[in-house]
């Protein structure tokens, strides 16, 4: 069975599945819709089942459950329907999920390979994500397959298979012995270059590793995770050339290892999840003045650590997830080069920090899943005159709401804005009303439990040429 996949990062909803139906159906005609709502679909299976098991007196006491699973099923896909694409005239089709995060199709008979390419290629061509195509019946095709993987922008496990590398004496035997002590290693093409992507995961010692690493000059994505990353293994790989992603989850590494990571030229990103961090490292962290990304996630940082990073100059993205920083977040103000900023899980973002972060006049991308704005703190985002892209997750439960149509109307004062994701956001019918005045939009996606069908249906009419996808409530209110 073949199966081709696309992901987007996180399972963020960039997707828009009426798009990527209508252009399946342009370039494979016949493709349709079997299920509109994929979620509710499920719902009516279980509710159907259960409904039956008890009239059989047979209570199936893990009906809550399931349904649990499906609600949270639905936030991370968003809005999905199930598609047919038909193979040839025996009636054989190609079937599959297109979401907001995720398009997943199954192909259970022996096909053409142009078809596959057509699927693949034009998946490939959205850039929003990692595209995996596989056959896991036929190894000869899946070596064919391959070839889609190693064409991508970010690298997949399987993009290229090691037996048809010619690698050097001494590259290959440590990249076998890596293998063989449990580092899951991918390869792939990028810019014409071979690129190593190395996993380390779950391991109790590490020391052990790093002489044969220090072999692997095609390394340009280390992830760490569950592990410990030494001072004496920072200095063993302190000089590979080409690394240019480091991801560190849940890894013990002293602060003063971190000023090893000057010495890899090529850092453009990193990734630091679940950690404990001392000043000395973020102190390192503020000397990597080629770092272009940064994220950390439930990670705690002092605000005099935060403020050694105002010297990454050249920092254009910088994700905040559960990151106690107070007064240190007045340095956001320093990274003039910033195009996108996500802050989350940070209840000490308020109007004051919103007014600060729109000083940050290149800022073209906003993500805020923050539950202590209001109306009055959105108006700050009038500033942001090259933004484009912006989402806004659970602005809190309280009556009545913090954000209101007030809050909505300051998005109208956004002039280049064309995609707009509202999560969990209390909007009232007034609040729909100024949605509906956003003409600049081109993709609006919803999900707003209470608010009725038909006000959603007034909105795609009122806004035609943009794309309105929502979360449809089960029951009409």
């Amino acid at each position: 069975m073949i199966t081709i996949r696309l992901e987007t990062p996180d399972q963020r909803h960039l997707l828009d599945p009426d798009s990527i139906i209508a252009d399946l159906t342009e370039r494979l005609p016949g493709t349709r819709v079997t299920v509109e709502d994929f979620h509710t679909q499920r719902r009516k299976v279980i509710r159907d089942f259960a409904a039956a098991e008890a009239a059989a007196g047979r209570p199936w006491i893990i009906k809550d459950r399931v349904e649990a699973d499906i609600d949270r099923n639905e936030r991370r896909l968003g809005p999905a329907r199930n598609i047919s694409i038909p193979l040839n005239d025996q009636g054989d089709e190609i079937e599959g999920l297109v979401s907001a995060s995720r398009v997943h199709l199954k192909i259970k008979v022996p096909t053409d390979f142009e078809t596959v390419r057509t699927i693949a290629d034009y998946l490939n061509s959205l850039a929003l994500g990692q595209l995996s195509v596989q056959d896991d019946e036929d190894p000869e095709n899946q070596r064919r397959l391959r070839t889609f993987n190693a064409r991508q922008h970010m690298l997949l496990d399987g993009g290229i298979d090691f037996d048809d590398l010619l690698l050097p004496p001494r590259l290959r035997e440590a990249m076998e012995w890596l293998c063989k002590a449990g580092v899951r290693i991918s390869a792939g093409i990028k810019q014409g270059a071979l690129n190593f992507h190395l996993c380390i995961l779950d391991m109790d010692e590490t020391d052990h590793l790093w002489e044969s690493m220090r072999e692997l000059n095609p390394l340009a994505n280390l992830s760490i995770q569950n592990a410990p990353l030494t001072k004496r293994g920072l200095a063993t790989l302190a000089g590979i050339p080409r690394l240019q992603d480091l991801h560190l989850r849940n890894t013990t590494t002293p602060g003063s290892a971190f000023q090893y990571l000057t010495s890899f030229p090529q850092l453009t990103k990193l990734w630091i999840d679940e950690m404990e961090l001392d000043d000395t490292a973020l102190a390192a962290m503020g000397e990597l003045h080629g770092l272009r990304y940064l994220r950390f996630r439930d990670t705690p940082l002092s605000d005099a650590g935060f403020r050694q990073l105002a010297y990454l100059q050249n920092l254009t993205t910088l994700n905040l997830h559960c990151v106690p920083v107070n007064e240190g977040l007045h340095e956001l103000a320093a990274l003039e080069q910033l195009t996108f900023l996500g802050l989350s899980a940070m209840p000490q973002v308020t109007g004051e920090i919103l007014a600060i972060v729109g000083q940050l006049f290149r800022l073209e991308g906003l993500a805020l899943e923050v539950a202590t704005l209001r109306d009055q703190d959105l108006a700050h985002l009038r500033g942001f005159k090259q933004l484009w892209q912006m989402s806004l997750r659970h602005t809190g439960e309280d009556s009545p709401p913090r954000v209101t149509a007030a809050g909505i109307r300051a998005f109208a004062d956004l002039p280049e804005l064309k995609q707009l994701t509202l999560i969990e956001v209390p909007v009232d019918a007034a609040g729909i009303q100024e949605l509906g005045r956003l003409t600049q939009l081109r993709y609006l996606g919803l999900n707003l439990p209470g608010v009725p069908t038909e006000q959603f249906e007034e909105l795609k009419a009122q806004l035609p040429e943009c794309h309105v996808s929502w979360v449809k409530p089960e029951k009409q209110v």
